[in-house]
């Protein structure tokens, strides 16, 4: 898959970028809105799996400059996305919002998926933002304590969803 719109392209994650891959996931400061707040310190060799062994794994670039990346998995006619814009300066941009509505295309119109269901933390009210007033997605549920962070603390999850048919409304 390789999606270009604009100034943005979505393209799959090649090894070149596990250099770039490393230091986003290891910086606490970009990873806290994922829950890891001292980032994933992996080492070099754990980045590049998911690379070589994960073919749903993709970077997000802005005037040819990575700035992120997303994935996805399908099961069943729904599609289980997660995405992140890891360059602060690319933050608060409107990017986001336009990356997954590209992504949300290809996965309803492309693909062929029914549903798309996502999470992100419960702190997360910039995201929670862009998914009801941006995307127009329906708020499915929270879950308490849905997983434990690597320093210990409980994290509640609130789930979305986005179907076919509203998607193609808007």
């Amino acid at each position: 898959m390789k999606i270009e719109k604009n100034n943005i392209c979505i393209r799959r994650a090649t090894s070149q970028d596990a250099q770039n891959l490393n230091k986003l996931w290891n910086d606490g400061a970009i990873m806290v809105h994922v829950g890891f707040l001292d980032g994933l310190n992996e080492s070099m060799e754990t980045t590049l799996n998911p690379i070589h062994h994960n073919p749903s794994l993709y970077m997000i670039e802005i005037d040819g400059i990575c700035v992120g990346e997303l994935n996805f998995n399908i099961q069943d006619k729904t599609a289980y996305p997660g995405w992140k814009i890891c360059e602060p300066s690319y933050q608060n941009k409107g990017y986001g919002t336009i990356t997954i509505q590209l992504l949300f295309e290809y996965l309803f119109n492309t693909l062929g998926v029914e549903h798309i269901i996502w999470d992100t933390l419960e702190e997360n009210k910039r995201a929670q933002h862009v998914y009801t007033h941006k995307l127009g997605a329906r708020y499915l549920k929270t879950v308490k304590d849905a997983w434990i962070d690597p320093l210990g603390n409980k994290r509640n999850a609130l789930y979305y969803q986005m179907d076919r048919e509203d998607f193609n409304q808007t």
